[in-house]
């Protein structure tokens, strides 16, 4: 089952325009997509993790395969934290002021979804750093399998 992650790229609210300006990236936000076409993540607006709808063929989002993270483990590492609370404060924290620190028991779309992947430091990537990553060793590993 392949992996698939959606990037907000529309203009959304003034949260979403700061993320963008803040991290210099033309993404505010991420959703892992599941296999049902739902989307699972972590939700400033919602305040929490969770599963919702979401018509990721708007325009509004820019979906990346991810065929080096098997989707069934990525979604029992994320759906462990289902109903926990957004982590404002440590997207602050880690984003805003560069303290590199976030909450146990809270989290933001981008570590949520950086954890899910298993990448090292999940509360260090914003959504650009997490696009910009996944590309990269999407793009290592196809040349990986190359040689």
């Amino acid at each position: 089952m392949t992996t698939r992650l959606a990037f907000y790229k529309a203009p959304g609210t003034l949260t979403d325009r700061l993320i963008r300006w803040g991290s210099n990236s033309p993404y505010s936000h991420v959703e892992f997509v599941r296999p049902d076409g739902r989307g699972l993540s972590a939700s400033i607006r919602e305040g929490c993790v969770r599963v919702k709808e979401i018509d990721f063929t708007s325009g509004h989002w820019d979906v990346i395969e991810v065929p080096w993270q098997d989707a069934e483990l990525a979604i029992d590492r994320i759906m462990q934290h289902d109903g926990k609370a957004y982590d404002t404060w440590g997207v602050l924290a880690c984003h805003v002021v560069s303290l590199a620190r976030s909450h146990p028991d809270k989290w933001f779309c981008s570590e949520l979804i950086a954890y899910g992947l298993g990448l090292p430091n999940p509360h260090l990537y914003s959504p650009g750093s997490l696009a910009a990553t996944v590309q990269h060793l999407t793009t290592f590993s196809a040349a990986q399998r190359n040689t």
